[in-house]
């Protein structure tokens, strides 16, 4: 029945453990190991890309196709486009052709029917984003979508070259993080977060250039830091009054965060290779991976809070596959 269920979008698992069971089969007295799914395109097509995963195990597809909704084995083809996000509700947001969307299972895709590039999703589907300049000169619109408004956020109220703003992540408190806009290459940009509509800047984290890439429902916010003298990145995970580097610069200092849990975990990229931050612990997420799957991962881009991470790699003939991957505890 499940592979019936597959075949119904040409859509197949590669063979392995899938997120329901251990690798170890479950049998007892062995110790538990990672479990893995790789997301294979739909027969004819050539990629798939997993975006993101909510806390019930619900994960965004990109394909060839469009979007794709993956929940407990079974795949369902939600309409042309591209996803960006996927909220605890299971809606996905993407893009079409004709603009921002929502994707809903049994339903049609929503246009939202607002111009933005979107960032930021939550489960009351709000959304963050930002347009870019539209004259020289000028700076990009950081934007919030909620109760069916378009709010345009207010600018850094730091130094005078700050001219726009560009909103990268929300939380479900509609709290909204992002990055300052500078009029010049040489002036910094700095990390942003908007409460209620009123604007903090963060700073430059000992950068050049510094954006707040995501914020869980506690509150504590991702932070990367650009330096242009040695070329580096660096992430802080910012916890109230208190500020986490999340690496060493000597082995870990090209590190840029893509997604936080509510338990504090980040995921991201770390010199080309995907990484989990958990309890002041940074693991390279190709290290979890069961040594039979000819997958070679690239980079993560969810995480839940479960644990469950998904993101993308390519296989031996250079395409893209999505995947998802549950490491033992």
């Amino acid at each position: 029945m499940f592979n019936q269920i597959l075949g119904l979008y040409g859509l197949k698992m590669r063979d392995g453990a899938g997120l329901e069971r251990g690798a170890a089969g479950g049998v007892r007295g062995n110790p538990p190991r990672s479990s893995f799914v790789v997301f294979e395109p739909p027969a004819g097509l050539t990629s798939t890309t997993a975006v993101g995963i909510n806390n019930k195990g619900q994960v965004a597809i990109g394909s060839d196709a469009g979007v794709f909704l993956w929940e407990r084995g079974a795949y369902t083809h939600l309409g042309p486009g591209y996803p960006t996000a996927i909220n605890g509700e299971g809606w996905i947001l993407g893009t079409t052709p004709r603009g921002v969307a929502i994707f809903r299972k049994g339903h049609r895709s929503q246009p939202l029917s607002i111009n933005l590039i979107p960032t930021g999703f939550n489960d009351c589907g709000e959304v963050s984003g930002y347009v870019g300049p539209g004259c020289s000169g000028c700076g990009s619109h950081a934007l919030y979508w909620h109760a069916g408004q378009l709010t345009t956020l207010a600018p850094s109220s730091g130094p005078a070259d700050h001219l726009g703003a560009r909103a990268l992540g929300l939380n479900n408190r509609g709290q909204v993080v992002g990055t300052s806009e500078s009029d010049t290459s040489q002036g910094r940009t700095h990390a942003l977060i908007w409460r209620d509509g009123r604007v903090s800047d963060l700073g430059c984290f000992g950068g050049d250039h510094a954006a707040a890439r995501g914020i869980n429902d506690r509150g504590q916010i991702i932070v990367t830091s650009y330096s242009v003298a040695t070329c580096m990145a660096r992430t802080f995970l910012v916890d109230g009054g208190r500020v986490i580097e999340l690496g060493s610069p000597s082995r870990w200092g090209g590190e840029h965060a893509e997604a936080i849990n509510n338990h504090g975990d980040v995921v991201g990229d770390a010199n080309g290779s995907p990484f989990l931050w958990r309890k002041g612990v940074m693991t390279d997420i190709r290290t979890l991976i069961p040594a039979h799957v000819a997958l070679t991962v690239v980079a993560a881009t969810g995480i839940n809070d479960s644990g469950a991470i998904v993101g993308y790699g390519f296989d031996i003939n250079g395409g893209s596959r999505g995947f998802l991957l549950k490491a033992a505890d």
